[in-house]
């Protein structure tokens, strides 16, 4: 069954196509064109890659921004309403403006 396409781009230098999905997000290279990674988690409403790096700039529904690193799988940040998500062990909140929050990805103690 095919999933419907909320957001398609390319990078900035045209080599990646990201395309989110209700059901995830998928990122392909354009040549040769095949699949690179696949996320089958959240309802991605936009994404946007820097170039042909790791890093991913996701806008989940409802209102949520996370920039992931997918070559570790790893969030590195994420801004969202804090009322409504609550907050991962491995995050710090900082207040900001308007209601929202500010989640930094900070390492465990080894």
């Amino acid at each position: 069954m095919a999933v419907p396409m909320n957001f398609v781009t390319f990078n900035q230098d045209h080599s990646c196509l990201a395309v989110g999905t209700h059901s995830g997000y998928r990122i392909y290279n354009c040549d040769p064109f095949g699949k690179v990674y696949e996320n089958k988690e959240g309802d991605v409403s936009i994404i946007e890659m820097l170039f042909s790096t790791s890093l991913v700039a996701l806008i989940f529904s409802p209102r949520r921004l996370v920039i992931t690193n997918t070559k570790v799988r790893l969030d590195v940040s994420s801004v969202c309403n804090k009322k409504k998500h609550p907050l991962p062990a491995s995050y710090s909140r900082g207040e900001e403006a308007g209601g929202a929050c500010r989640l930094t990805w900070r390492a465990e103690p080894a």
